[in-house]
């Protein structure tokens, strides 16, 4: 369970980095679902790519390209269509938000989508505990009956051939 921060219409879950709008849900990549918590945080404030930089990628060194390509696809995500007006670019500087006040939710059930993502890995290991022990379970039967047939166990080399 994770909590949910709505603003306008948008919902969005930062622990999956599911946006969500109208019923129609879009998994961001990281890095953009970081740069969406970034924008939600300081709506309205000019956010210059140092500031960027420094929030969403912990002050490594990044190309403007980077950030540019990041907002663009947050971009896209907010609005299929291409017609998002709530990122504003302000010419070598940064980015202003335009986005409604945030507000912090209870935490959700998980939607089919999360739960989907968070059983994989259970599954597989579920999955795997199951090889392992049938993998022993063989194993250990097979070691039982090769001890226990004394047609094996009393096998002798033929007379006259030597050791092996």
């Amino acid at each position: 369970m994770s909590q949910q921060v709505r603003f306008g219409d948008w919902s969005f879950c930062p622990d999956s980095y599911v946006l969500e709008r109208s019923g129609v849900s879009v998994v961001l990549e990281p890095r953009v679902a970081r740069l969406l918590e970034c924008f939600l945080a300081n709506p309205g404030e000019l956010l210059t790519h140092q500031q960027l930089t420094i929030a969403v990628w912990d002050g490594r060194v990044v190309s403007v390209d980077a950030i540019r390509r990041a907002v663009s696809s947050l971009r896209h995500a907010l609005a299929a269509d291409g017609t998002d007006k709530c990122i504003t670019t302000v010419l070598k500087r940064g980015y202003i938000a335009h986005f409604p006040p945030p507000t912090i939710t209870a935490p959700q059930p998980p939607s089919g989508l999360h739960r989907l993502a968070r059983a994989r890995p259970v599954l597989l290991l579920g999955i795997l505990l199951i090889v392992l022990v049938l993998v022993a379970f063989g194993a250990w039967m097979s070691r039982s009956v090769i001890m226990d047939d004394p047609a094996i166990t009393t096998l002798k080399p033929p007379r006259g051939e030597g050791k092996y």
